[in-house]
């Protein structure tokens, strides 16, 4: 949308809300619209100022939408906001690890409560767990979307789980977890090759889950 690309977001809300109340409007049309208004609304949240993690819970949010839009929706459709829905909460575990992160190494350069940092650790161990195994389930839907019949349209969704997951490389690696780290972006780089072929696995191969 023109008024979009000019950000006179003030301008573009009204309209995409009309179309999305539109009950003319076409499950299609409305599920396009609605990506529309995610990215007005995270156009309008990051130059806010706001705090990060009001941008993955956002994210999460309008995938809850797609999915309750989709619902009576075609399945491809459905799909695609199942991939949305699960990068989003992978989102939201990675941008929790950061947290955890940087608060566990402010108390370590400050000598912190040796409670306080022992409880930061065991709290990052656990959304560790959390986010390999929400990682592995987008890298199910990815080899599944490899060959699906309506790939064409997966490729945006399959790069959400790349966006989601990017964060998670910087702990990863300050963290000197460098194995772990190349196994996490091979994985991701095979998501994008088949987000820019829309399936084409014959040639590129099938993304793997790290370990």
């Amino acid at each position: 949308m023109e008024l979009f690309k000019q950000k006179q977001f003030e301008q573009c809300r009204p309209r995409i809300e009309a179309l999305l109340a539109d009950p003319d409007c076409t499950i299609e049309t409305r599920f396009w619209v609605q990506i529309q208004l995610e990215a007005v609304d995270y156009a309008e949240t990051h130059h806010s100022g706001k705090p990060q993690g009001a941008l993955s819970n956002l994210i999460l949010e309008h995938a809850k939408s797609l999915q309750k839009l989709t619902a009576s929706g075609p399945k491809y459709l459905k799909f695609y906001s199942l991939i949305a829905r699960h990068a989003a909460e992978l989102g939201v575990l990675v941008y929790e690890n950061t947290s955890l992160f940087m608060a566990l190494q402010h108390h370590l350069e400050r000598r912190g409560s040796p409670m306080m940092v022992l409880g930061l650790y065991a709290r990052r161990s656990t959304i560790t767990g959390r986010i390999v195994v929400k990682y592995n389930q987008c890298i199910r839907l990815a080899r599944y979307a490899a060959n699906y019949p309506d790939r064409w349209v997966l490729g945006r969704a399959l790069t959400t789980i790349v966006n989601a997951v990017g964060g998670y490389f910087v702990t990863l690696r300050s963290e000197n977890h460098f194995q772990a780290e190349h196994a996490f972006a091979q994985s991701a780089l095979r998501v994008c090759k088949l987000a820019a072929s829309h399936g084409s696995v014959g040639r590129l191969g099938m993304p793997k889950e790290p370990r």
